[in-house]
């Protein structure tokens, strides 16, 4: 016995849709920002350390 393919109520998808592609760009922004912030710590980390060494071999 065949079943029948479920039909999508466009009108119902679009919303859906629209909330979803909305959510993931906020997350991938958001995530952007977190990066920029994470590479800024770990250079000034590094600079920290270089400085650090410097003074040691002075």
């Amino acid at each position: 016995m065949m079943r029948k393919a479920a039909t999508v109520d466009r009108a119902k998808l679009i919303p859906i849709l629209t909330f979803t592609f909305l959510a993931l760009a906020a997350m991938v922004l958001s995530g952007c920002n977190t990066t920029a912030g994470l590479g800024r710590d770990i250079e000034a980390t590094g600079s920290a350390i270089e400085g650090t060494a410097e003074d040691a071999s002075d």
